[in-house]
């Protein structure tokens, strides 16, 4: 029985991260050649708070800091701002 939790528990952490790293790799992709009117939301942040929040124990700090750190380290923010701010909300 514990086996089973255990290699559920492996598969949506892979989940999360493969789900995280798709929309990195959207929000990278050159789709509009003009700059956008609006701003839109942080799609990562809402993706990590609401798999977190219906399933806290599939999201550990970890992967959440990681995952953000990349996103940092991509979009050419101030590295670890958002990460830090993520594991902290």
């Amino acid at each position: 029985m514990s086996d089973a939790a255990g290699s559920r528990l492996w598969l949506m952490w892979l989940v999360f991260l493969c789900l995280s790293l798709g929309i990195i790799f959207f929000q990278l992709l050159p789709l509009e050649t003009t700059p956008r009117r609006f701003t839109g939301p942080d799609l990562m942040v809402l993706f990590a708070f609401a798999w977190a929040t219906r399933r806290p124990e599939y999201v550990p700090a970890f992967l959440i800091a990681g995952i953000m750190l990349l996103g940092d380290l991509l979009f050419q923010r101030p590295p670890g701002l958002m990460a830090a701010l993520m594991v902290v909300a």
